[in-house]
């Protein structure tokens, strides 16, 4: 059986309604269920043919999957399918950094190479590298030129996977500041529904090679 593995941060996973306010023991209402999440519907797809791996963790950056995760879930699990979704959580300006970023471009641009190269000492396998979603105007005011910053590490991510051959799921191809909010949640970049299911049809393509 293949086996497809997402590695990423929390765009990948379930998501609460107001994730800094949430207590299980008030309520276990979610705005993103499992069952909404693009891994859980890709998994209902290829049931009788693949085995989905969700190792998406919460305020992963790229450093994080090259350090913590490449032995574990590159090199002994040996996916046929790497889904890589990260960078917003690299590149969002943090107040306990003075506004700086975790990783800045150049250490970005590094770490992401240095997966390439784990993932390259595998044979016949499939990359798809999802890029970062466009954030509001409002969050591009309060964090200066957040969305020229995106763009950049969009290009980062887009340069290195195509260079390499495997595929880039552009969402600014699909995500504009006109439709933002029937993808993204009101935090400003979280997957909706609807946004976990572009990302589910996009990704089949890549596989399926429509």
């Amino acid at each position: 059986m293949n086996k497809i593995i997402i590695l990423g941060d929390s765009l990948a996973l379930p998501r609460p309604i107001r994730f800094r306010d949430y207590n299980p023991d008030e309520s276990l209402e979610l705005e993103i269920e499992f069952e909404d999440t693009y891994g859980y519907l890709l998994q209902m797809r290829y049931k009788e043919s693949a085995y989905v791996i969700n190792r998406a963790v919460r305020s992963s950056t790229i450093k994080l999957i090259y350090e913590r995760d490449k032995l574990d879930h590159i090199f002994l699990l040996k996916p046929n399918v790497i889904i890589l979704h990260i960078g917003i959580v690299d590149l969002w300006p943090r107040e306990t950094l003075e506004f700086r970023s975790y990783l800045n471009i150049e250490e970005f641009a590094y770490y992401y190479r240095m997966v390439f190269e784990s993932i390259e000492k595998l044979t016949d396998v499939k990359v798809i590298c999802i890029g970062i979603s466009p954030t509001s105007t409002k969050m591009d005011e309060k964090f200066i030129d957040l969305l020229s910053k995106i763009n950049d590490y969009n290009e980062v991510i887009k340069s290195m996977c195509l260079k390499k051959g495997h595929d880039y799921l552009d969402m600014t191809k699909f995500i504009n500041q006109d439709n933002l909010y029937e993808y993204i949640l009101s935090d400003d970049h979280h997957l909706n529904k609807s946004g976990n299911m572009l990302v589910y049809n996009e990704i089949v393509k890549f596989i399926e090679n429509k």
